[in-house]
């Protein structure tokens, strides 16, 4: 091992101008070099991490969290609040499933009925009953009755479990 140091100090490589410093710099830049792929690669792997968060968090349905919102506003005897708030959430999301393109001149109703074409048939159909249940919340002035809070909310997870399926399917 000594003799092929020597020789590649002393030109038995064919090196002839190869010397300690010559090495120590070579050294330097490798160790640059290196130094750059290094932080290439974390900045990457770092970048596509929060993605694989992100995608893992989509994964959860969209429905799960509004579904814990509406859990907690009913238990808060919030009915009309909560799903004033809410039914537009999970229209938004049920448009974003079926990838149509929001247009604000359609009415809730039009887009359920006419517009959503990408999910499946039973999904509008709970789509609706959730909009039959917010519509006079939203433009009457009745107040709700009792029932009609744990209606909303097997009505969603019912919608929940119907585009999990769908999804499932598709995949």
């Amino acid at each position: 091992m000594d003799l092929l140091i020597s020789m590649a100090f002393h030109g038995g490589f064919g090196f002839s101008a190869f010397s300690l410093n010559n090495y120590r710099s070579a050294l330097a830049v490798l160790d640059a070099s290196l130094a750059v792929v290094l932080t290439v690669l974390v900045s990457f792997y770092t970048k596509n991490r929060g993605r694989m968060i992100q995608s893992q968090t989509e994964s959860v349905s969209p429905f799960q969290t509004i579904l814990e919102r509406v859990k907690a506003g009913l238990s808060g005897g919030l009915f009309k609040e909560t799903v004033l708030r809410e039914f537009p959430k999970i229209l938004d999301a049920a448009i974003e499933i079926d990838g149509m393109k929001a247009d604000s001149s359609f009415t809730a109703y039009e887009v359920i009925m006419h517009r959503l074409a990408n999910i499946p048939r039973q999904a509008r159909e709970v789509l609706m009953s959730l909009y039959q249940l917010y519509e006079p919340l939203r433009f009457g002035n009745v107040p709700p009755s009792s029932d009609k809070g744990p209606k909303f909310v097997e009505a969603l997870e019912q919608l929940q479990d119907i585009l999990a399926r769908s999804e499932m399917m598709t995949a």
